[in-house]
């Protein structure tokens, strides 16, 4: 620890000390690896004892989770409610419901975050959310009423924390650049350089699903015409499916062999090998994961995402694809981080915050 802080050993010391009482770490026996000198103690987080509730809200499902420090996600359910059909209150109400039983008593819930499938400030306004028909709205005036104490709320658009998250405890792991790409009924984007996450002036940079890429192309839930979202969206791998199921029921079709659906699968993924290719030419970005669905795609029809991105790149030594290792928690984890971001800044203000003590009759 102190060769990678670059502190010496008695302010390492004092520093774990101090953690410790606060209950953010413990230590365990040390344990020699042979190695002169007395052994140094295996020091750990206490992923329980502090923790964030974190939700995500989507067009047409909403996720609220228990995570802890380190990213550990707790507990997370799914809540029975449509976002685009009962609007923003309804939303945050039901999320508010649901997040009652979930914090497991004794633990310290020391803020919340949501991610929100739209253009939205870590504030809390939300500019424009297309597939949500949502505008123009405060957020976190929204969510106070129905979060269970006084804690400090953040927000962020869910391709940015996706992107977030897949840095820091997913596959992209202390990569300098990353590019992340996620689909569910829209195309959300979110970019990482130096280790930071960049959003651009107004909040809403690599808003990828709506760089049009076929002018005359179909019509796109932002008005315009031709989007990346119409050749790779949801919508758009079932029309070429000839579905008009799921995302994920076309993904389950093309791996037992349906032959529309692996042919949608492929016209997907060569519009996004198409899209990679040129980002990386823009953004040069160490890395690029495909997360919601997008991952099945990487991963059933990865040869040709690669093979059209390789024909676009300038240089093909630049192009690295994974899918995301967190897939559905992407979003969740990155509001975590987003929130522990905040309020690690003062650990010792963690201390005044009392456990959940949950009533019985």
């Amino acid at each position: 620890m102190t060769h990678r802080t670059g502190l010496n050993k008695s302010t390492v010391l004092s520093l774990v000390d101090e953690l410790s009482e606060l209950g953010l770490i413990s230590e365990s026996t040390a344990v020699s690896d042979g190695s002169r000198g007395r052994p140094s103690a295996i020091v750990q987080l206490n992923s329980e004892n502090v923790v964030t509730v974190v939700s995500e809200i989507a067009v047409d499902f909403a996720r609220i989770a228990v995570v802890g420090l380190g990213g550990i996600v707790m507990q997370s359910i799914d809540v029975d409610v449509n976002p685009r059909a009962v609007g923003p209150t309804a939303t945050a109400q039901a999320l508010g419901e649901a997040g009652v039983n979930l914090i497991v008593p004794g633990s310290a819930v020391v803020a919340a975050a949501t991610a929100v499938h739209g253009v939205v400030s870590t504030e809390g306004h939300l500019t424009t959310a297309p597939n949500l028909d949502w505008r123009n709205l405060d957020l976190g005036q929204l969510a106070r009423p129905f979060l269970p104490r006084d804690i400090p709320v953040f927000f962020g658009n869910d391709a940015d924390l996706g992107a977030l998250g897949e840095h820091r405890r997913g596959v992209a792991r202390d990569v300098e650049g990353l590019l992340y790409l996620s689909a569910e009924r829209g195309i959300g984007g979110g970019l990482i350089r130096g280790g930071e996450l960049q959003q651009g002036i107004h909040g809403h940079a690599t808003e990828v699903g709506h760089f049009v890429v076929r002018r005359a192309g179909s019509r796109c839930s932002c008005g315009s015409k031709g989007c990346l979202e119409t050749e790779i969206g949801e919508s758009a791998l079932l029309r070429k499916a000839g579905r008009r199921s799921s995302a994920g029921r076309v993904v389950e079709l093309a791996r037992e062999g349906d032959s529309a659906a692996q042919r949608a699968v492929a016209d997907v993924a060569s519009w996004l090998g198409f899209a990679i290719g040129n980002l990386v030419n823009l953004l040069d970005p160490g890395m690029t994961v495909a997360g919601g669905f997008l991952s099945d795609i990487v991963e059933l029809a990865g040869d040709t995402v690669r093979r059209e991105s390789e024909a676009v790149a300038l240089v093909t030594e630049a192009i690295d694809i994974r899918a995301s290792a967190l897939n559905r928690d992407a979003a969740l984890v990155g509001a975590a981080e987003l929130a522990f971001d905040h309020i690690l800044q003062d650990p010792a203000a963690i201390a005044l915050r009392s456990p959940i003590v949950r009533e019985t009759a």
